[in-house]
């Protein structure tokens, strides 16, 4: 399933909406009239994505891959993945700026199916355990 969210003409996306989606995509515009209609935005989009269905062959992406996870997975993982970050000293949520916007950023680019997210999970996992046991 996919959702696509458009964003007010005058502002674009809030950052805590931002931070739901997986892929983001600016329509070149005029700067002159920088902003679009969102029924214009929405009729561009759906061409876009019609047009490259159609040249790819209505390919989805997972013919090599195995069943790809949720989005409430990948939300897991994102909370395991800060947590493993912090236990190890890899990342201070008292001052987070960008690294998990850009982790999450990586991840969804990367599309992970259920046997390679079970790969990263047990990965963060060990990693807490030695940060745990004081193993380097």
């Amino acid at each position: 399933q996919v959702a696509i969210l458009f964003g007010r003409e005058s502002s674009g996306l809030a950052n805590d909406e931002l931070e739901y989606c997986h892929t983001m995509l600016q329509i070149p515009a005029n700067e002159e009239f920088s902003s679009l209609n969102v029924a214009s935005a929405v009729q561009i989009i759906c061409y876009e994505l019609l047009y490259a269905s159609l040249a790819s062959g209505h390919n989805s992406g997972f013919a090599e891959q195995g069943e790809p996870v949720t989005a409430e997975q990948m939300q897991q993982f994102y909370e395991h993945l800060e947590a493993c970050m912090t236990d190890i000293g890899f990342y201070d949520p008292e001052k987070p700026k960008r690294l998990m916007r850009r982790m999450k950023r990586l991840f969804n680019r990367a599309r992970p199916d259920q046997n390679e997210m079970n790969i990263l999970r047990g990965l963060l996992a060990a990693a807490q355990d030695a940060a745990r046991d004081g193993k380097k």
